[in-house]
């Protein structure tokens, strides 16, 4: 026969039990509040992605579209003035080098050899050439 020592031992074992469902329960709920927020965190980036990557082709395009100009204006450029070819053997025959003149911001042209007859002075456009002509930015 079942006494009632057992009855209570079941009835506060049942009880134990429906308090910890509840509270499975409640984590089950907070648990899904949590991952229906992280779905729509993952919708938001994946349009965040694909716009990112939209933006990313347009500026490739306006890239490759303005080094294709710049190539058709550097063609356009060289059809209009030919760059010449210098005559290495006539300043080769004096034993003296030549290189291109340099054009300061001034606008005189000075010129720089390698065996230099005047005995080495130089100016300072020669010493150090002014390469702000070649800055693209």
């Amino acid at each position: 026969m079942i006494s009632l020592e057992q009855v209570r031992l079941l009835e506060s074992k049942i009880v134990k039990t429906l308090d910890y469902v509840n509270q499975l329960a409640g984590e089950n709920n907070l648990l899904k509040g949590k991952l229906d927020s992280c779905q729509k965190r993952i919708e938001e980036l994946e349009v965040l992605i694909l716009e990112f990557k939209e933006e990313q082709n347009r500026i490739e395009e306006g890239i490759l579209s303005s080094l294709n100009k710049l190539n058709e204006f550097e063609d356009a450029i060289g059809r209009n003035y030919p760059v010449p070819q210098a005559d290495s053997h006539s300043s080769e025959k004096n034993g003296i080098k030549k290189e291109p003149a340099v054009v300061p911001r001034n606008g005189h042209t000075e010129h720089k050899a390698e065996n230099d007859p005047d005995g080495g002075e130089h100016t300072e456009a020669e010493q150090a050439p002014d390469n702000s002509e070649l800055d693209i930015f």
